[in-house]
């Protein structure tokens, strides 16, 4: 007579954690593959900035070598598709509409961006 009771309350045990499995599961299963993509992301996202960090202090590596050699047209060569001045000629100022209009022969009237106050000239000691 135990046995019937034990039979059948393992049965109803039994369907109610299929249920809830089946309830729960999907959510749990999202959850776990959402939780996998944003790992995998990350990584991939924090691999590809410290490939480009990795390159851009070759590049700035070089450069510096060859500009304590003497060798400023080395220096200023391209080492991957544009040089830095190319870079930095395009790039937009603090003070533009943001686009990267700026020729390579225009320079900012001042060395500062416009939100800020020029630097403070050093004490001499």
């Amino acid at each position: 007579m135990v046995d019937v009771f034990e039979e059948v309350e393992e049965e109803l045990r039994s369907e109610r954690y299929r249920r809830l499995v089946r309830t729960w599961g999907p959510w749990v299963a999202g959850a776990l593959v959402l939780a996998l993509v944003a790992a995998l992301a990350w990584w991939g996202w924090q691999s590809w900035q410290t490939g480009r960090a990795e390159t851009a202090a070759t590049h700035y590596d070089r450069g510096m070598q060859a500009l304590s050699e003497g060798d400023a047209a080395a220096a200023d060569a391209p080492s991957s598709r544009r040089s830095i001045r190319d870079r930095a000629a395009t790039r937009p100022w603090p003070c533009s509409s943001g686009r990267a209009s700026r020729s390579a022969t225009a320079r900012p009237t001042r060395p500062w961006p416009c939100s800020m106050k020029p630097p403070a000239p050093l004490a001499s000691r």
